[in-house]
């Protein structure tokens, strides 16, 4: 397994996905803290251009910091790693990378755990580091940091991550179109966003409820009873998506 993940992590930062992933989180980061610093001047330069003069707007704060990093990450960084996981299990397929894997004696669901794994290390390195630079700056400029509550933030957002990777995998082995995978995982992706402010009832326990998490932790908003159902439910399902995503790839024709 130690040499398989050595080999998947050679070929994932021979391509651009690694750079693309840190350079994004270094740059969504910085310009979550940029535009909350001076999003007022914008605001106001923008009425002015209308006509619109003499209105003060307030100037930003830690919470309007908060909610341009979460926006930046969930819109832009989301949709890159969505990207990344449909061509993991779909190009390399098409490109016949996995018969010369399959000529030494490796099981096929080390294969899938080791793509996986180098995927989510990746990923969530990149997001750490953005993560890192966003709290150095916004601790610096703002006042009111919750390094605690931030932190609490960032894991939950990589378990919604890692969930939608699971998911978006399960697709991309069952479907094995490029386009329809990335369409589909796509819309999902809409429709989390969507579906994340119903919270009532059984709509408390969907693992879109995530979705609103990050913001709601930061504000201190969010308690362990109305978090725990969410939280289960994403566990729970993770595991399961993990089995599928390896019961489908181990029943695809890869010798040809």
């Amino acid at each position: 397994m130690k040499t398989l993940y050595k080999y998947e992590l050679f070929y994932f930062l021979k391509t651009p996905r690694a750079m693309v992933l840190s350079v994004l989180a270094i740059f969504l980061s910085l310009l979550s803290v940029i535009t909350a610093r001076y999003i007022h001047h914008i605001l106001e330069w923008a009425l002015a251009l209308e006509g619109i003069e003499n209105i003060n707007i307030s100037e930003g704060t830690i919470v309007d910091a908060h909610a341009q990093f979460f926006n930046n990450y969930q819109q832009i960084f989301f949709l890159v790693v969505l990207f990344i996981i449909v061509g993991m299990f779909t190009k390399e397929k098409s490109q016949n990378m996995y018969p010369y894997l399959l000529t030494h004696p490796i099981a096929r669901h080390r294969i899938v755990l080791a793509k996986l794994t180098v995927a989510t290390h990746v990923i969530f390195a990149s997001l750490v580091i953005g993560s890192i630079i966003f709290a150095f700056y916004a601790m610096a400029i703002f006042e009111g940091f919750n390094v605690l509550l931030f932190t609490l933030a960032i894991l939950v957002f990589m378990m919604l991550i890692k969930f939608f990777m699971l998911l978006v995998g399960v697709i991309a082995h069952f479907n094995g179109s490029y386009i329809m995978s990335l369409t589909v995982g796509i819309v999902l992706y809409i429709l989390f966003g969507a579906l994340s402010g119903f919270d009532q009832g059984p709509f408390a326990w969907m693992p879109w409820r995530l979705y609103a998490f990050p913001m709601l932790i930061v504000q201190d908003q969010l308690t362990w009873s109305e978090a725990y159902g969410a939280l289960l439910s994403v566990i729970v399902l993770s595991i399961l998506l993990l089995f599928a995503n390896i019961s489908l790839f181990n029943k695809q024709a890869l010798n040809e």
